[in-house]
């Protein structure tokens, strides 16, 4: 019995290394599907839980599976679409493309109103790297509804020479006296931007002053 739990062991370890080890999806610089919507579909929008007194963050995962929105010839777009908190005070929307390998997704962001309707898009500009990640923040308006995040038809295949910026701490001590050492490094990157990738949404306060 002993060495049948022994193997079960090696092999969980085996199998959870492998996924630790598991290569990068590959940069997705086309969408092969031939039925996209022409609007936004309203009808699998996902709330945003928001309580206005601490963060909220949501995941968006984008790949071959999400829905698709064409609205107009050649502008094929991986998108999703998030409801909004009816907040009584103005926050904060951050969006992070988080770097997959050696590609990062293009977000479109565009703000609609409670019926779907384009309020408006935030402005390509925006965005920037930062820490190695591109992320865009801005202020929310009253009549916010909804927010629709897609890929971004026009940046595709584009790349973006990054420098990314690495730190390390240790701690040294000679039995009494700690110090510890800060080392850091840069190194250049290069993303090419695509479809599929991760995106973090994050609502945050605003503080109030008084």
């Amino acid at each position: 019995m002993r060495g049948n739990r022994w193997s079960v062991m090696i092999v969980g370890m085996l199998v959870l290394s492998a996924c630790s080890h598991a290569p990068a999806p590959a940069p997705m610089l086309s969408i092969t599907q031939s039925s996209c919507d022409p609007t936004p579909d309203m009808r699998n929008t996902v709330p945003i839980a928001y309580n206005e007194k601490d963060n909220a963050s949501v995941l968006a995962q984008f790949d071959e599976k999400s829905a698709c929105l064409q609205a107009g010839p050649g502008e094929k777009s991986l998108y999703k679409v998030y409801r909004l908190p009816d907040a009584q005070a103005p926050y904060s929307i951050s969006i992070v493309s988080v770097p997959t390998g050696a590609s990062t997704f293009a977000p479109r962001i565009a703000i609609l109103d409670s019926r779907g309707i384009l309020l408006r898009e935030i402005a390509r500009d925006t965005l920037a790297f930062r820490n190695g990640r591109l992320s865009a923040l801005f202020r929310s308006h009253a009549d916010d509804g909804y927010l629709l995040l897609a890929s971004d038809a026009d940046m595709i295949g584009k790349t973006s020479q990054q420098i990314v910026e690495t730190t390390k701490s240790e701690m040294l001590g000679t039995g009494t006296v700690f110090v510890t050492i800060h080392t850091g490094d840069d190194q250049s990157r290069q993303f090419v931007y695509s479809h599929n990738g991760s995106v973090e949404i994050t609502l945050s306060p605003i503080p109030q002053l008084r």
